[in-house]
């Protein structure tokens, strides 16, 4: 099956059909191809799209390795999407960089939902995580 992918992602890049090339990648679960060919897409709304598919993938799989996480936040902020990178990180209990991204883009809107947060995770017993997030 992997190699009927192969080929229609083959075919549909040297015919120029690079969004479909694309579909197929992500259907294959090749990740690293399907990075490879939004990055050279010319429509941008349609690459924001797939970013935001490509990181989704990359954070549910991030815990295992902070490449992937950076990964994931580089192509949240390229579709941008700012709030969906925070919430990777908050997940993944780094707040160090959820706190970076926060502050970046949603400005002091940022304290709110990080009190918000720590209130969240101390009212279900994660009181460490509650005192890191509201620092």
């Amino acid at each position: 099956m992997d190699a009927n992918y192969d080929a229609a992602i083959n075919h549909f890049l040297e015919s120029g059909q690079t969004a479909k090339a694309l579909e197929a990648s992500i259907k294959a679960k090749q990740w690293g191809k399907a990075a490879q060919i939004v990055d050279v897409l010319e429509d941008n709304d349609l690459a924001k799209r797939y970013y935001g598919k490509i990181a989704d993938h990359h954070a549910s799989i991030g815990d295992l390795e902070v490449k992937l996480l950076r990964r994931a936040e580089m192509l949240y902020i390229e579709a941008k999407m700012h709030r969906e990178a925070i919430e990777m990180y908050n997940k993944a209990s780094r707040w160090a960089d959820s706190y970076r991204l926060a502050a970046e883009f949603m400005g002091d809107d940022s304290n709110q939902m990080y009190e918000e947060l720590a209130q969240t995770m101390e009212d279900n017993g994660r009181l460490k995580d509650a005192e890191e997030a509201s620092i």
